[in-house]
């Protein structure tokens, strides 16, 4: 082959990952950043996340590696990449000389294979999950399994709490749906034009809501010999169940998810011996109810799988001195030193979702340090943004 025949001729090619990882753990880093025209507020964001990544790389990092050569001159690359999550607990030291900002953090390194490292998509979401209709109700028989409509709303959320990341609200007292033929669409507006569900985001406090709808609850029964009729109804040989599931962004009214099971039960017992209520011991140990149990692990792993890495949100109790209120406490997880960056409704913007009537949280307006934290709210400070952006009492954030 002629070396001259192509600019590129490619002699060796080595790419690969090396990965260095350990379990979580606590540790210090160090980060520096420029003072630019006099923003220290913006220099020591960057420093901390100069020292956030430092942190990072000493737990987990993928380092990829290669070299290639043309004509004897070597070409090399290396990119370090970290998926490791990172909170920072204190700040032990801050320096300021020569327009160089230099932080001293101490961090709790997570490994990221799983989770997220934004420090708002650790924080527990708040839920509501909400009364499910049978469609249709006749299928409910007079000895049978019953308080489905409000059994399963309950149930989930408990599934839900015991997860570790969901805050519960049990609003199996609310229904949705005028028409459950037509859910997800949602009939019922406020009087502002809005989606009715956003009305649980103030009334509930929550974030996000689950609702649904049990398509079908029937029986299949065993036929006659040769077409001859049984003296008493025949035995029951399985028994089908259909269900869809709904997750909502209450203040937004989106959206985000459906889910529909279409399953079957054969073994066990299919019909109670006698009227047994939804989500009780024997409920779950019958045949039927085994398949339901399985459906409810399923969705609750997906509603997590959904929601973990999104933002959370937050409602403003009142801003004093220069600080801001928020109704995230000590159970939220949200803990003194993060920082978040806050967005807040642009009416302006585009309007998009359910029936076309609500506005993004499309521009982030501060950022802002929690200082101190209390069982059922937190005191941020604002670090960077406009200083005399005021916020209002009951007023919704999104902070990442």
């Amino acid at each position: 082959m002629n070396p001259g025949s192509s600019r590129w001729l490619l002699l060796l090619l080595l790419a690969g990952w090396v990965t260095f990882a350990a379990a979580d753990r606590i540790i210090e880093a160090e980060g520096s950043a420029a003072v630019r025209h006099g923003d220290l507020g913006r220099a020591r964001i960057e420093a901390r996340d100069n020292a956030l990544q430092e942190a990072a790389l000493q737990v987990r990092a993928d380092v990829y590696g290669s070299f290639a050569v043309d004509g004897g001159r070597i070409h090399q690359s290396t990119q370090i990449r970290t998926r490791a999550g990172v909170r920072v607990l204190d700040v032990l030291d801050e320096r300021l000389r020569e327009g160089v900002l230099t932080l001293r953090i101490r961090a709790l390194v997570e490994d990221g294979t799983g989770g997220c490292a934004e420090p708002a998509a650790a924080y527990r979401k708040k839920i509501a999950t909400v009364f499910f209709p049978v469609i249709p109700p006749k299928q409910v028989q007079v000895n049978d399994y019953h308080g489905y409509e409000r059994g399963i709303p309950a149930e989930l959320a408990r599934r839900l709490a015991a997860t570790g990341d969901f805050l519960t609200r049990d609003a199996s007292d609310v229904g949705l749906y005028a028409d459950p033929l037509r859910a997800p669409v949602i009939m019922e507006t406020t009087a502002d034009g809005r989606p009715a569900v956003t009305r649980l985001a103030h009334e509930r406090g929550v974030q996000f809501v689950v609702s649904g709808v049990v398509h079908d609850l029937g029986v299949e029964r065993e036929s006659g010999v040769l077409g001859t009729l049984w003296r008493t109804s025949p035995p029951v040989v399985a028994r089908r169940l259909e269900i869809e599931f709904f997750v909502h962004d209450a203040l937004s009214g989106e959206l985000l998810a459906r889910h529909r099971f279409a399953r079957r039960a054969e073994e066990g017992d299919l019909l109670p011996r006698y009227p047994q209520a939804f989500g009780t011991r024997g409920f779950f140990a019958d045949g039927f109810g085994a398949v339901f149990d399985r459906v409810l692990d399923e969705e609750t792993a997906a509603i997590r799988s959904l929601l973990s890495c999104r933002p959370a949100m937050m409602r403003v109790i009142e801003q004093r001195d220069g600080k801001l209120y928020l109704d995230a406490g000590a159970d939220t997880r949200i803990r003194p030193g993060d920082q978040l960056t806050l967005y807040r409704p642009d009416i302006a913007a585009p309007m998009f979702g359910a029936a076309g009537a609500l506005s993004q949280f499309c521009r982030a307006k501060a950022t802002v340090q929690v200082v101190e934290v209390f069982p059922g709210y937190s005191i941020a400070e604002v670090m960077t943004g406009d200083s005399s952006l005021s916020f209002a009492p009951g007023e919704y954030l999104r902070a990442w």
